[in-house]
């Protein structure tokens, strides 16, 4: 009478039972699965108290403090470029050379007239001297010999300005040999040969820049004055004597040079603060 609903609730368990087994056996597949969680690799160091230098880093423009822009001073045709592009050069160094030609001309024609001024001159003297005694003896009159004196003056005014036309051609005839002005860095040159250098041209030749003293551009003059505080100099110092010239630590200071604070303000376009090294 009881063993039918046993039979039942046996079937019921063994159907169940292999459900069971297999989601237990998948459970320890999935955890065999995962990899071990590593150990960190810590370094430990011990803390010690000693003085480091501090350094500041800024991104700016190196130029001379005293770049040369060179250009022509008079109009002629360039003949030649006397030096390497980028190479340095030293005071007084030939770099380009007009065609001195004209220039030449011009110089012996003023000379020329100077000759013939002179050479007046003397005949308006001695005129001079022969009148002086024949007016007295009433055989020249007065005005032929105030006529003389006269000319005598005219002629040496005109000498006066025949020297300095002839000054001038000489100056003019230099020019055609364009020199450095300073030692330094010599640039691109601008022109090539045979073209036509004029005063009035808005480009230089070139430009020489000596390699010290040298300026450079900070980013902004607010970080450069707090650098400062890092660094032996008061900053009070800086603003009331901007001239003065501050050395900078040797220690962790790879160039043994010193520092210029500027004396010109920030500039207003570019946020910049010029400095001189």
């Amino acid at each position: 009478m009881y063993n039918k609903p046993l039979t039942i609730a046996a079937t019921t368990i063994l159907l169940c039972s292999p459900v069971i087994i297999l989601s237990s056996c998948e459970k320890k597949d999935a955890g065999a699965g995962q990899p071990q969680a590593l150990v960190p690799d810590v370094q430990v160091t011990k803390l010690v108290t000693e003085d480091v230098p501090i350094k500041a880093i800024w991104i700016g423009n190196l130029r001379g403090t005293e770049d040369a822009e060179i250009r022509s001073q008079v109009t002629g045709y360039l003949l030649s470029k006397d030096y390497k592009d980028g190479a340095y050069v030293k005071k007084g160094q030939t770099l380009f050379q007009i065609d001195p030609r004209p220039f030449q001309a011009t110089l012996e024609q003023a000379q020329g007239r100077l000759e013939q001024y002179e050479a007046t001159l003397k005949k308006y003297q001695l005129d001079v001297e022969r009148y002086t005694p024949l007016v007295k003896s009433g055989s020249v009159s007065r005005k032929q010999l105030d006529d003389a004196l006269q000319q005598v003056q005219e002629t040496e005014a005109a000498i006066a300005t025949a020297k300095a036309q002839v000054d001038q051609a000489r100056i003019n005839l230099k020019f055609t040999t364009i020199t450095a002005p300073i030692s330094g860095l010599a640039g691109l040159a601008t022109p090539s040969i045979g073209n036509l250098l004029t005063p009035s041209s808005p480009t230089p030749l070139t430009t020489i820049s000596p390699l010290t003293p040298s300026a450079w551009t900070s980013p902004q003059r607010k970080d450069f004055l707090d650098s400062m505080d890092e660094i032996p100099v008061k900053r009070d110092q800086i603003q009331r004597h901007p001239s003065q010239r501050h050395p900078l630590p040797q220690q962790g200071y790879p160039w043994p040079d010193r520092m210029w604070t500027p004396r010109r303000p920030p500039s207003t376009s570019s946020a910049t603060f010029p400095t001189r090294i």
